[in-house]
């Protein structure tokens, strides 16, 4: 225990009351050590802002682009504001006040509070639970703090002010005392009651004033304190303490049974069952090459040759999705060891569409070429943790038969059934492993657990034994153990009533503990961080954690929290870094009952966040801010309603209404096609929009302002469900809201412009939904409402180029639905538009236009004329291109780009389908061209997927089908010359028999991909699905394997059956292809008797 010295009276109020909260910590020595750092920042922060009042009062407010330039660390308070002080005229021209700032600033460098916060707090409160140094240590900084607090030093321009009115840098309200903290992205101020952690937002009309003016020229708020390009050495040692347990020890047991299955199998599949708790995912996570810290560290090696190891984490699926699977794994083996990623300039690495087992082979070849490292082992990790949702995951395993050599695959999983979901249980239980083995809870784990509480607490085998009983031998229990000695393990024992310790009690202990060591204040603080990942119902970064608990980028404080709740805490990889998620269910109702409360006031905070969040430049410039904001949107109508948070609030009554308002404002500014993530909060912020206001209707709460509301979010929530394939929802909500508007007229009256227009937006959007599909009556249903709404325009509403715009999208998609079913018909309408758009100056809107009017030709049998109108369109948008002097890879707009890639798409097809008619009706370097400009299309492509948008992932196998077509159609041409090869990328070359391997790899893509498709239940478009399987079949049949490829549409013919007119015709062009490749097999298999005999 240390004593406080005593600091003089004189000094300012603030300070002296923090000096008295500091006395009321004696005695509490893990209260007080945490306290050091708050109080060397109270008292800065008093005498800094004091100066900038100061300047206020002088109309000096250059001190502003400091304080908004960027989330200030604790180091930019200690050296950068204190910098911009001291080039102000007041403290230039007063000796005093700039030689104080001078000794403030060395002694707080000098003081070591930095460096001391970054190694104490980094490695966890309870971590250095044991460690006398630190509280020693802690006296010795706030003995200096005392020395340097000497009234005769304080200037008396700063001793002087009345302390509870510098508003808005601080100020005293209802019994706190407030210091300016940060300004968040949506402009509020947040202040803090160093005291008790109360913190509160407020507008201010200066900082507002001031912010506008200083951040004008900033494109983006300063990232995260701890994304900092230029760091302290100490930031990384805290940041590593995240992963460090003292209870961590090798379980040799498992490594040996690993070691064994790699050098007595050359490959296979196996299947590591462990009761639960034994500490199966510990020892994945220390073989994981990209998880391993510190000494939680094993590197298996068979022949003292190191294996490549990865992990895929099963707890991730009801987050991240069961469609992230194999992405996930190629993004984990992509990346070495050491950070770096393979890359490929010819579009070689495998797409993520590709069967397992390939991606598997083609990285073992990798890290074997470059590394000299023969095996691969990929651990999947926790099934038994797989729900409904993610169960399918198991589905994309190979046979053991079809691992490639040198590569293992391991799943781990309880050993208790009953915990096991069914479906997993049987597949466990059906699949042929090469070998499998079952820990036994109560043998391996047994004696493992007693040898760790020996150590840890200096215990005798007969006590460890006692322990390990009442903790039912489950390894997952020990972190939760942190913070206590020996006798009070022993009483933990003897107070066990059951016999057994549950994890929840163990969980309440260690929260309490916490609590005690933490004190009130900042115990407070780490449970709104844990139930902001508690409550999560998605994976969330450490940066996003950070903004939703304090509203400001993650600081080595932060990193405590995250080092000392990590029992509680999962961690995952995504395209957007390490996200984190709760760690066992079992731990959410409890947490839930116990801090309701509290996370009912993180809402109430959140809700104020929306209130005042306006959409402008700075914002759509703060990616986090944007990812923070549609988070809340995705989720804050469901927090009110169903979870009773924000009590004395309504989202359905007076202000609620406005909340709506700007979930659907900041949900619909989202692009199309921006990151996955992003889009889906979109989504989910603008269908609970449409959820509350279809209740508010049943309710009677809802007035025509929310009718209103409801169509533009219809419109707007049925486009994006389009985009993300969330097909049912785009129709439920088509359905929903246009019966809405026929059971209460009154709220959806169609008595302005502005509202008609609403109204044919929204019809046409719902158009769209069922054009996707080709329902075709539906579509012309909502085609039809679109346009009655439409006609009772007048031209004096000023909505005439409005309505037009409309009209043309309208025809635009009438057109793609219509033109394969009724194609001398909807030519005309085509013809129509032509005449149209011969007025119109290029752009890509026309350009789009011309694509369709094109395929409109197509369909009605003028293929002459299609190509040249996609001839004449890809020239139209080169010259756009060079009039913006840019290359089709700078395009920026995602519309733009698709309109770019279609029309190629669609040109090189013609050119495919004149050789199909005859060798002499392509050119050589016609196909040699498209070849190449695809390819490139589709590592673009890939490339995009793999950031995480998803725009181009339906589109990419139509255009890998074209590709490997124009392949079949190149090796016929070479054969019909006479040439054995031909130069492709990049001058390679490539002979007939690389040209067809290429060929079958671009078709088992997407056998795979669309049966992966199908067997999820994702929505595709099933006239291209039938096409491109059928035209698989027709490579098969190009290359001289009829036979395969007649086995292929049997099977494509039994799995489709034909839900509309559009898609029967093209299902009687499978049955007539079908006879078609009969016929040549039998041709095929009559020449090959000839040849025989």
């Amino acid at each position: 225990m240390f004593k406080l010295k005593p600091i003089p009276s004189t000094l300012p109020l603030p300070i002296r009351e923090e000096w008295d909260r500091l006395q009321q910590l004696q005695g509490d020595n893990y209260g007080l050590v945490f306290a050091v750092r708050d109080s060397y920042e109270t008292v800065l922060k008093i005498i800094l802002l004091s100066i900038c009042y100061l300047l206020k009062e002088k109309d000096d407010d250059r001190f502003c682009r400091t304080l908004f330039g960027k989330q200030m660390s604790f180091g930019d308070w200690v050296n950068e504001l204190p910098s911009t002080l001291k080039k102000s005229d007041l403290v230039m021209q007063n000796p005093a006040l700039h030689k104080y700032l001078k000794k403030l600033v060395a002694f707080y460098n000098k003081s070591g509070i930095v460096k001391w916060r970054n190694n104490f707090i980094g490695h966890g409160l309870m971590s250095n639970a044991e460690d006398q140094n630190f509280f020693d240590e802690a006296g010795q900084m706030l003995d200096l703090l005392a020395d340097f607090l000497n009234p005769d030093i304080l200037p008396a321009e700063i001793s002087q002010l009345d302390f509870d009115h510098l508003e808005p840098f601080m100020f005293r309200e209802g019994g706190h005392f407030y210091l300016y903290e940060s300004v968040s992205a949506t402009g509020l101020i947040f202040y803090t009651d160093h005291a008790d952690r109360k913190r509160i937002e407020k507008e201010s009309d200066y900082f507002a004033e001031k912010r506008k003016k200083y951040t004008a020229s900033l494109n983006v708020m300063c990232k995260g304190k701890l994304d900092k390009d230029i760091h302290l050495a100490s930031e990384d040692e805290a940041i590593d303490g995240f992963y460090l347990t003292s209870f961590y020890k090798k379980p040799d047991y498992m490594k040996n049974w690993i070691d064994k299955i790699l050098s007595e199998n050359d490959r296979g599949v196996f299947l590591m069952k462990g009761g639960r708790g034994t500490g199966k995912s510990s020892f994945v996570l220390a073989c994981d090459e990209l998880n391993q810290h510190g000494d939680q560290k094993i590197g298996l090696k068979v022949e003292g040759e190191p294996v490549t190891v990865r992990a895929y984490y099963c707890n991730r699926i009801d987050v991240s999705g069961i469609n992230d699977f194999v992405p996930y794994i190629q993004e984990m083996l992509k990346t070495t060891a050491e950070g770096e990623q393979f890359r490929s300039r010819q579009g070689s690495i495998p797409g993520d569409d590709e069967p397992l087992e390939k991606i598997l082979a083609f990285y073992q070849e990798q890290y074997e070429n470059t590394f000299g490292r023969e095996k691969l082992l990929l651990f999947i990790d926790g099934v038994d943790e797989l729900t409904e949702k993610g169960q399918d995951i198991l589905l994309e395993l190979p046979d053991p038969g079809e691992i490639p050599e040198n590569v293992y695959i391991v799943l781990t999983c309880r050993a208790e059934k009953e915990e096991v979901l069914p479906a997993v249980l049987d597949f466990t239980e059906r699949y042929p492993f090469t070998d499998q083995v079952e820990f036994d809870l109560h043998g391996e784990n047994h004696s493992f657990l007693v040898e760790i509480l020996k150590n840890r607490f200096d215990l005798t085998e007969t006590e460890a034994g006692r322990i390990t009983e009442v903790l039912d031998d489950r390894l997952v229990a020990l972190p939760l153990l942190e913070g206590q000695d020996k006798n009070e393990i022993l009483k933990l024992a003897d107070q066990a009533a059951t016999g057994v310790l549950s994890l929840t009690d163990l969980a309440k202990g260690y929260l309490g503990r916490l609590s005690l060591r933490y004190g009130k204040k900042y115990f407070q603080d780490a449970v709104r961080f844990l139930m902001t990942v508690s409550e999560a119902t998605e994976g969330l970064t450490f940066a996003e954690i950070s903004q939703l608990y304090a509203g400001k980028g993650p600081t080595i404080q932060e990193l405590c929290f995250l080092r000392d709740l990590y029992p509680f805490l999962t961690e995952y990889r995504s395209y957007r870094g390490n996200v984190f998620v709760l760690s066992r269910e079992e731990y959410r109702d409890s947490l839930q009952s116990a801090y309701h409360s509290v996370f009912s006031e993180m809402v109430r905070s959140w809700r104020m966040m929306l209130e005042v969040a306006q959409l402008d430049e700075r914002l759509r410039a703060d990616s986090l801010g944007q990812d923070v904001l549609l988070y809340i949107c995705a989720n804050l109508a469901v927090w009110q309603t169903e979870r009773s948070c924000d009590k004395g609030f309504s989202i359905m009554e007076g202000a609620g209404k406005n909340i709506l308002e700007k979930i659907y404002t900041l949900c619909q500014a989202v692009p199309m096609y921006d990151k996955i993530h992003r889009e889906k909060r979109a989504f989910q912020g603008l269908f609970s929009v449409i959820n509350t206001i279809v209740k508010m209707i049943e309710l009677q709460k809802a007035e025509q302002k929310q009718g209103d509301l409801l169509l533009v979010c219809g419109a707007k929530a049925i486009e994006k469900a389009v985009n993300l394939r969330e097909m049912q929802a785009g129709k439920d909500i088509a359905e929903g809201i246009t019966q809405m508007i026929g059971k209460y007229p009154d709220l959806f009256p169609a008595d302005t412009a502005e509202r008609k227009i609403n109204q044919a937006v929204f019809y046409g959007q719902a158009m769209v939904r069922f054009c996707e599909e080709y329902e075709e009556k539906k579509a012309e249903e909502f085609y039809g409402r679109s346009l009655e709404c439409l006609e009772k325009l007048s031209e004096d509403d000023g909505y005439v180029e409005r309505s037009r715009q409309i009209r043309r999208v309208l025809l635009h998609n009438y057109l793609g639905t219509k033109r394969n079913s009724e194609p001398q018909e909807t030519l005309k309408l085509a013809r129509e538009l032509e005449n149209i758009l011969r007025q119109e100056e290029p752009s890509f809107g026309t350009a789009s236009d011309y694509v369709m009017i094109a395929a409109c030709y197509r369909s009605a049998g003028q293929g002459e004329t299609a190509e040249e109108m996609f001839r004449k369109t890809c020239d139209m948008m080169e010259q756009i291109l060079d009039s913006r002097k840019i290359r089709w890879q700078q395009l920026t707009d995602v519309h733009e780009l698709e309109l770019y890639f279609t029309a190629y798409w669609r040109l090189f097809q013609f050119i495919d389908d004149r050789i199909q008619t005859g060798i002499q009706n392509a050119m050589f370097w016609e196909l040699k061209v498209a070849i190449r400009v695809m390819d490139e299309f589709i590592s673009y492509m890939i490339g995009i997927s793999q950031q995480g948008n998803s725009c181009f992932d339906m589109m990419r196998l139509n255009f890998m089908m074209t590709a490997a077509l124009l392949r079949n159609s190149l090796t016929a041409k070479m054969t019909n010359i006479g040439l054995p090869g031909v130069r492709l990328r990049n001058h390679t070359w490539v002979s007939e028999a690389e040209l067809k391997e290429e060929s079958y790899k671009i078709v088992g893509i997407l056998e795979e991909s669309y049966r992966k498709l199908l067997k999820n239940r994702i929505a595709v478009n099933k006239i291209d699905a039938m096409f491109n399987l059928m035209n698989c079949a027709c490579i098969y049949a190009g290359f001289g394997d009829s036979e395969r490829g007649v086995e292929m549409l049997q099977k494509v013919i039994s799995e489709f059956s034909p839900a509309n007119r559009q898609e029967e015709q093209v299902y009687q062009i499978l049955e007539r292809k079908l006879t078609e490749l009969q016929g040549k097999s039998r041709l095929e298999i009559s020449n090959s008797s000839a040849q025989v005999k």
